[in-house]
């Protein structure tokens, strides 16, 4: 429950302001994805994409990857359930970078065709073009990924430093 003692007016505002609606002259919406928002509520980050026919609330931690189709992004969660946005790939990740900021660097791009949750990452199969992201108990995603970028991925993956989070 949210409260005076709990929350300053201007996280209230952010929390209320997050959508904001562009027309064009004839009174058309003028962009597919009108705005994303990311706030704190009990210790998850939410994404938020409001397109014209549909608004996605999802908290990033349960994003295991981005897949570009066209003009498309799809969207694949934790629990399997898919979501499409009108927005090629490359603006999804500069929309990450530019929402999410701090949080955006849990995400790496891998190849023309995928941004990945890096804490999902289970297997690097650079000889079978593939990779692997998994919890360890509720799913197991195959994508099938260049060799170049996967050796690209391991690089970084072997190189990154650890969290504090994590010893």
């Amino acid at each position: 429950m949210l409260s005076a003692q709990n929350i300053s007016f201007v996280e209230l505002c952010k929390i209320v302001a997050f959508v904001m609606v562009v027309h064009g002259a004839a009174g058309e919406l003028s962009v597919d994805i009108v705005e994303t928002q990311t706030y704190l509520k009990m210790g998850n980050i939410y994404l938020h994409l409001n397109t014209r026919d549909e608004f996605l609330r999802i908290d990033i931690s349960t994003i295991v990857y981005f897949e570009a189709d066209g003009n498309y992004t799809n969207i694949v969660l934790a629990n399997q359930l898919k979501g499409v946005v009108c927005m090629n790939l490359a603006r999804m990740q500069q929309l990450l970078s530019e929402r999410l900021r701090d949080h955006a660097r849990i995400f790496v791009r891998v190849g023309k065709r995928h941004i990945v949750n890096s804490s999902h990452i289970y297997r690097i199969n650079v000889l079978r073009q593939q990779l692997v992201l998994s919890d360890g108990e509720r799913f197991a995603f195959s994508l099938d990924v260049s060799k170049e970028a996967l050796k690209a991925l391991k690089d970084i993956m072997i190189t990154a430093k650890p969290s504090p989070d994590h010893d």
